[in-house]
C-alpha cells in the first residue's frame, strides 16, 4: 500500500510537470525522484519484445530514446550494436553508464530533452521507443532513420488508463495512422507483463510495433 502511494504522488508529479512554466525542469526533476529512490516501478531487465524482435538481426547504429537507466541500450550493445541514448534524468544517464562500465559495455549517453537532441540525417538503423513515443518527433524520427531502418514502440493501450493514475495511451489501431508511412512489420495488442507501473497488476494491455522505413525502389521500378 505504502509503494503503491507513493507510485500514485510520482504520477501525480508527472503529470503536473506538464502544466507548470517549466515542464521539462519539473519532468526532470520527476524521474530523477523516481531513478533515485527503491521503488519497485519499473522492470530492470530489457523490453521483452525488442529482445524477441531484434534477436538474430545484424547489428548496426541504434538509438535509445528517452533510456531511462539503460536496460534496452545495454541489452543491444552486448549483442553488437553501437548503441547512444538519452534521457533528461542526469541520475538515470549515471546509472546506465554504471552499470555500462560494470558490464565492460560502451555505450553513448546524453542529458538531454527530446525536443533539444540532434535526431541526425539516415544515422539509425533503430529507433526504440519504449513507453514514451512523442508524436510531434516523428518528421525528425523518419529523417534519422536510414533506408530500411527500423522503429521499434511498446506503449500502454489507451484502456489501461482507468488503472494507471498518469492515463494516456494507443487507442485501438492508433499507430497504423500514426506510422502510416511506414511498413508495419508487426502489431500487437495483447495483455501481457508490462516494463512500467508493476504495481498496477501482473499484467496489463500493450500495444507494440516494429515498422520499417521504405527504402527507396531501384531505378525503373514502378
Amino acid at each position: 500500500m505504502r509503494l503503491l502511494r507513493k507510485l500514485i504522488l510520482y504520477s501525480a508529479s508527472v503529470l503536473a510537470a506538464a502544466q507548470t512554466p517549466n515542464p521539462q525542469e519539473q519532468e526532470r526533476k520527476a524521474y530523477d525522484d523516481i531513478y533515485s529512490s527503491q521503488m519497485d516501478v519499473f522492470s530492470h531487465e530489457a523490453n521483452a519484445f525488442m529482445v524477441r524482435m531484434i534477436t538474430g538481426r545484424k547489428p548496426g547504429r541504434a538509438l535509445d530514446v528517452a533510456m531511462g537507466q539503460g536496460r534496452n541500450a545495454l541489452w543491444l550493445a552486448s549483442q553488437g550494436w553501437t548503441v547512444a541514448g538519452f534521457d533528461v534524468s542526469p541520475v538515470a544517464i549515471e546509472q546506465a553508464q554504471k552499470e555500462a562500465a560494470v558490464r565492460g559495455l560502451r555505450i553513448e549517453t546524453s542529458v538531454i530533452p527530446y525536443q533539444q537532441f540532434d535526431w541526425g540525417k539516415a544515422k539509425w538503423d533503430l529507433i526504440v521507443f519504449s513507453h514514451f513515443f512523442p508524436h510531434d518527433a516523428l518528421p525528425k524520427v523518419w529523417d534519422a532513420l536510414k533506408p530500411g531502418g527500423l522503429i521499434l514502440v511498446e506503449g500502454f493501450h489507451s484502456d489501461t488508463a482507468r488503472v494507471r493514475p498518469v492515463g494516456g495511451g494507443y487507442r485501438d489501431n492508433e499507430l497504423f495512422q500514426v506510422l502510416k508511412e511506414y511498413r508495419i512489420l508487426v502489431y500487437e495488442d495483447v495483455q501481457d507483463r508490462q516494463d512500467w507501473g508493476l504495481p498496477y497488476g501482473a499484467t496489463n494491455r500493450l500495444v507494440r510495433v516494429l515498422a520499417q522505413k521504405r527504402e527507396p525502389k531501384p531505378a525503373g521500378c514502378s
